[in-house]
């Protein structure tokens, strides 16, 4: 008995009593699984606002788009020139710069559905001004009057270009 007693002595502060380590281990089990919740939503918070931003990209191809079809509406019905300078200068600044832009950006980004189809509006975007600008005829400035092509000087000088069709069309009917 005196062993016994030496034993539980001993051993009484090394001694842990189950129901307080159970409580502990519960404990830091919710402490793990509040902070794996938190890291969840902020990685899908974070997914989210990526995705955002690419379609926050991808609208500003709209944009230009937009401005693609007023510069066509300004080159057909105001000023042929100028409609078609700034036409010209979107379709460059489309190439050189949103495009590679864009792309360096797609390439850091993982490849959701939603970045997938913002990826695809913009690409349809770019093909519709690209098909736009090709659409553009090569003008030709108009002759000079003269008795094989006479006609009366009107307007501006920016606005006497036509195609060649159009202009050898004209030429036989004068």
């Amino acid at each position: 008995m005196l062993a016994l007693s030496q034993y539980n002595s001993f051993a009484s502060g090394y001694s842990l009593e189950i129901w307080n380590l159970s409580q502990q281990i519960e404990n830091l089990s919710l402490t793990l699984s509040s902070a794996l919740n938190s890291a969840n939503n902020v990685f899908r918070r974070s997914f989210e606002q990526i995705e955002a931003n690419v379609e926050s990209e991808s609208r500003k191809f709209i944009s230009e788009n937009t401005a693609a079809e007023n510069a066509f509406r300004e080159w057909e019905n105001i000023n042929g020139k100028t409609g078609y300078e700034k036409f010209r200068d979107i379709v460059v600044h489309v190439s050189r710069v949103m495009i590679p832009s864009f792309n360096s950006f797609l390439q850091k980004v993982p490849r959701t559905q939603r970045i997938q189809e913002a990826a695809g509006r913009a690409q349809e975007v770019v093909t519709h001004i690209e098909s736009g600008y090709q659409a553009f005829p090569t003008f030709n400035k108009l002759p000079s009057p003269s008795t094989s092509f006479p006609y009366e000087k009107y307007g501006k000088d920016e606005r006497k270009y036509g195609e060649q069709r159009l202009i050898d069309f004209l030429k036989v009917f004068l």
